[in-house]
């Protein structure tokens, strides 16, 4: 029975080290449905969820207000590579943009965080536009332009996408911010 219990423990503590934690905060007055790599959480406004990732994980972090009318529109996208020896990261505008969003690297002081906090809904170009049914902005295709001028730490376009993809070797997990 002992040796039973000791080798749960193992277990756990092998999974444990073979993940990263990556925790979504939602720091708006509405709620969100967050996907992350294709599974969806609803996060509640000021709320976070905590989801464990593998840590050879590939894929996309992105949201939309739980009400929203257009879910099929452009969205600000978080991109990861995860791995054991370096991982990589970004606030992609590529696809457009939806919501501000930073992303900070947790258990370490010596990565860099990359963020679009700027709404760019205000000022997005009217041929850009993603209108609700109300005549409301509510996403913006890409347009590099406006979009690296108001997020210059994010991937808009081939050129900054060199630039703004940050790594990192030490972090333990990720704390992504919606704001």
């Amino acid at each position: 029975m002992y040796f039973s219990k000791v080798l749960v423990v193992i277990s756990a503590l092998i999974v444990l080290a073979a993940s990263k934690v990556v925790k979504v905060q939602n720091k708006r007055s509405n709620s969100l449905l967050v996907s992350v790599g294709g599974s969806e959480y609803t996060v509640a406004a000021n709320s976070v969820v905590a989801v464990t990732l593998d840590d050879e994980w590939s894929g996309s972090i992105s949201a939309i207000p739980v009400d929203a009318e257009v879910t099929d529109g452009p969205k600000t996208q978080i991109d990861f590579s995860l791995s054991t020896a370096e991982d990589s990261y970004s606030v992609s505008l590529l696809n457009g943009f939806n919501l501000p969003v930073k992303v900070i690297a947790t258990g370490s002081t010596a990565c860099t965080s990359s963020v679009c906090a700027a709404n760019i809904l205000r000022v997005c170009p009217t041929d850009s536009q993603v209108l609700n049914s109300t005549g409301t902005v509510v996403a913006c295709q890409n347009s590099p332009l406006v979009m690296s001028n108001l997020c210059p730490l994010a991937v808009v376009d081939e050129l900054t996408s060199i630039a703004n993809v940050q790594k990192c070797t030490s972090a333990v997990g990720y704390l992504v911010l919606f704001v």
